[in-house]
């Protein structure tokens, strides 16, 4: 984005301008308004077609089939399901989620039965890379995992690009809240204006001595 106050572009979420000094905390919380869950449902919209499903309107037998088929904790939240099965029973597919991506691959994939890919692990493949094209519905999502997606209306392209697209968005977000966190432990000297920690007893710019805050 571009600073407010100088107009130069900015190459990360700095809370402060690297030109002008400008505060740009307030810019930076607005962008981190998406939860997840939002960032999830817009990346799925714009790759829905009949085999994907998104919450709240994951058909309930579909959800119970594929749970009991990928066995996610009951604690997590279910954000989208892709139903993989030529019949629609939902056996086999991936259910995407607040943790990450549950699958269960038919016996024909080059990795057959069920999968965890945390997001963790997701964001850290290599985005040249994966997710690879492997043959006529199948799709390298990491080194060891496929996707199979035979009997899915969704394409090629289309599996290609959502898994892309959802790596890159939660990626981002992923970024906003480190920067959120190193807000909250930053703020500016009184007297020079320097940028602080919040546990700074004196400024290293200027030298002053700061108020610490004590706990009765």
């Amino acid at each position: 984005m571009n600073c407010p106050y100088c107009e130069n572009m900015l190459t990360d979420a700095s809370p402060f301008c690297p030109f002008c000094g400008g505060d740009l905390r307030e810019q930076i919380e607005v962008s981190c308004e998406l939860s997840l869950k939002d960032i999830v449902a817009i990346v799925c919209k714009k790759y829905k077609c009949g085999d994907l499903y998104i919450s709240p309107n994951i058909p309930r037998k579909k959800l119970n089939n594929l749970h009991e088929n990928t066995y996610p904790p009951s604690d997590i939240e279910i954000f989208a399901l892709i139903d993989s099965t030529v019949f629609g029973s939902s056996k086999y597919g991936m259910l995407i989620t607040s943790s990450g991506l549950y699958l269960n691959n038919d016996t024909q994939s080059d990795t057959p039965g069920r999968f965890f890919i945390e997001w963790k692990a997701l964001l850290s493949t290599c985005d040249s890379i994966y997710p690879l094209k492997i043959g006529i519905g199948e799709v390298a999502l990491t080194p060891s995992i496929n996707f199979e997606f035979a009997g899915c209306e969704m394409n090629m392209n289309q599996i290609c690009g959502l898994v892309q697209e959802l790596r890159s968005s939660v990626k981002k977000l992923e970024i906003k809240n480190t920067n959120r966190k190193m807000l909250s432990q930053m703020h500016r000297c009184s007297y020079c204006d320097a940028i602080l920690q919040n546990n700074s007893i004196s400024c290293p710019s200027c030298g002053a001595f700061l108020k610490v805050s004590s706990k009765d």
